[in-house]
């Protein structure tokens, strides 16, 4: 997904947008972030964005409920 600049296809356009259904700020940080990335380890997480690991696991298992990520061996990624 290209974020250097905004869709002008309305499909493409609703796929950037944030999940209605997010609450937390931390929530939605970690989603977006790894939508960005692509794929991260729960370490990487953690020292990018300064959370402390138990917190990115309370974070990924809501994503996860949610079906917004999936977990590769150790690496978490927007489904």
């Amino acid at each position: 997904m290209d974020f250097t600049s905004y869709p002008t296809d309305p499909e493409a356009v609703a796929q950037r947008r944030m999940p209605g259904d997010l609450q937390s700020s931390q929530t939605k940080l970690v989603y977006y972030y790894l939508r960005v990335t692509d794929c991260e380890t729960v370490g990487d997480l953690s020292a990018e964005l300064d959370m402390k690991r138990m917190t990115l696991y309370d974070v990924l298992d809501t994503l996860d409920e949610k079906g917004l990520v999936r977990r590769e061996d150790e690496r978490y990624r927007t489904t």
